[in-house]
């Protein structure tokens, strides 16, 4: 245990030696290059590569260019880089360069080189695999992960050349007193996924060609053609690796131009990746696939759910008022053959850029008026102004302008994700309005078991539709859900009221940490305008 601390401990986000209050997105005080080791040098919060790699404002191109010149081979290129010729000058050092057990076999359809799918980390990586945090280097391999202490980089490196073979078992353990393994669990990490529907927008054989004109309008699926249903991908729908899993849709404009689609779940240690991309590639004289600025191009969650698992939080109920309208709850739910939605909060974006919370408390008249299908919207609320939000912002790493939540009272049956769907389309078709789309909306369900003397909040769900990323000349766009393995979102409540005296509520509060994403369903949908509208759509499920 002692070596672990010493390797990891450098790393805490206690140990921050740069101030990250009021910073701009230039990293030059936080990212160097080290020539003598050709490695990349990350300075401060372990979240900091991940903020790099989120990072869409800084001049990444310039950055990578400087360290290119200053001799730095990756693992694989940037595809920030705009300078054509640069790129394919360092793409063909990094070929001759990289460890021959890093290649894969020559793949026609694969972009990665290399044994690593995620090309924007991949090119934080040197050659060998290698990124340096603080006083840790962290080398990725074919074989999972290794970490030391800078000082023993000379002795990891060695280690690796020895060992090409060798087998890691799964999370963290000890190689020799100085080498660390990590290698994620797969099974935990919810990476066997299959595709459920593979969906082809209608062709009404007109639309989606064409070029040259001043107005380009993002297309709905049933106005495109030239789109692809990935049918290349029902056999082996996953292009992964050791950290995860990706699943990646082609559509070719032609030879050299293509679509590429990915959604992935990936576990690097440093960061939790659970992203959906849309790309436009270009296949280069050296027959290699990289980047291409395309004059628009979007990326479009048409549907997505995600099932999150925590630990489960339980309140015992003691007060005699309350418990008649729980075995009411029961009672219904037991009649009806349904789990109850019930609205519990409501967050609504202000002009003034602050959320207004509207509270809701659930009553004996409320549950007499429920009929199955549409969610229950309590009588009694109350409204809280200026609302705090950033836990919210963090759990969906987006800005939204309504968030709804909604505890789902449930007794032993078991929830689809179908069921939590059609659930959140009632939501999202009630406050879709005074200016809000579907994009704009956020539907997060706690489900509730409740019993005669306790209640039980069990796993959460969040629901996302029709959201649109969107920009113009350049090569990706990419929708971040910002999982991470541990967050909490702190202050909710359960709420409850009587019927002769509503002034008198029941508060059960309770936070929601130690999570994991243990199932998804996401319908993707990505485009690109070259000439004409083209690309992909497909859902992908993990039950």
């Amino acid at each position: 245990m002692i070596v672990l601390i010493a390797i990891i401990s450098c790393n805490s986000d206690d140990n921050l030696n740069l101030k990250t209050e009021g910073r701009t997105n230039d990293y030059s005080a936080k990212v160097s290059y080290d020539a003598e080791r050709n490695i990349i040098k990350f300075s401060g919060l372990k979240s900091s590569v991940k903020d790099f790699l989120s990072d869409t404002i800084s001049d990444k191109n310039s950055m990578f260019t400087k360290f290119y010149k200053e001799g730095f081979l990756p693992l694989s290129v940037s595809p920030e880089i705009k300078d054509e010729n640069l790129y394919n000058e360092v793409q063909q050092k990094t070929l001759i360069n990289i460890p021959s057990h890093y290649a894969k076999n020559g793949n026609e359809e694969e972009d990665s080189e290399t044994f690593l799918e995620d090309e924007e980390f991949a090119s934080l990586l040197n050659s060998e695999g290698a990124l340096q945090l603080n006083d840790s280097i962290y080398m990725y391999t074919p074989n999972g992960l290794f970490i030391v202490h800078k000082d023993d980089y000379d002795s990891l490196e060695d280690f690796i050349e020895e060992n090409q073979e060798i087998s890691i078992p799964e999370g963290m353990n000890y190689v020799s007193d100085k080498i660390i393994s990590y290698r994620p669990n797969l099974e935990e990490l919810g990476s066997e996924y299959d595709i459920i529907d593979r969906i082809a927008p209608d062709e009404p054989g007109s639309g989606g060609g064409g070029g040259g004109g001043t107005t380009i309008t993002i297309p709905k699926p049933n106005q495109t053609n030239h789109y692809t249903n990935c049918n290349n991908g029902i056999n082996t729908p996953f292009v992964g690796n050791i950290f995860g899993k990706q699943y990646v849709c082609y559509y070719n404009f032609s030879s050299k131009y293509r679509v590429k689609t990915v959604f992935e779940i990936q576990d690097f240690f440093l960061f939790y990746s659970v992203r959906a991309k849309n790309k436009f590639r270009k296949k280069g004289w050296t027959g290699i696939w990289g980047r291409e600025d395309a004059k628009k191009l979007y990326l479009r969650i048409n549907n997505g759910v995600m099932k999150v698992e925590r630990k489960t939080f339980t309140a015992t109920i003691s007060d005699s008022q309350l418990k008649p309208l729980i075995n009411s709850i029961n009672n219904l739910i037991t009649v009806k053959s349904a789990p109850i939605p019930v609205v519990s909060d409501v967050y609504l974006l202000e002009s003034s850029g602050k959320f207004k919370q509207q509270n809701y408390s659930l009553s004996q008249y409320d549950l007499n008026s429920f009929s199955p299908g549409n969610p229950l919207v309590p009588q009694y609320s109350q409204n809280l102004p200026s609302v705090n939000m950033d836990s919210f912002k963090n759990l969906l790493n987006t800005n939204k302008k309504a968030i709804i939540y909604i505890n789902l009272f449930n007794k032993d049956r078991e929830i689809t994700l179908d069921q939590i769907m059609n659930i959140a389309a009632k939501v999202f078709q009630k406050y879709a309005t005074q200016g809000r789309t579907n994009n704009d909306i956020a539907v997060v369900m706690n489900e509730i078991k409740a019993s005669h003397d306790r209640i039980d909040a069990k796993p959460f769900f969040i629901v996302t539709k029709d959201e649109l990323i969107q920009a113009s000349n350049t090569h990706k766009v990419i929708k971040d859900f910002g999982v991470r393995k541990d967050f909490d979102l702190k202050g909710f409540e359960i709420g409850f009221s009587t019927d002769t005296n509503v002034s008198k509520k029941w508060k059960f509060k309770f936070t929601l940490g130690h999570n994991k994403i243990t199932q998804y369903k996401m319908d993707i949908e990505g485009g690109v305008y070259y000439n004409r509208w083209g690309g992909t759509r497909f859902t992908v499920e993990k039950k």
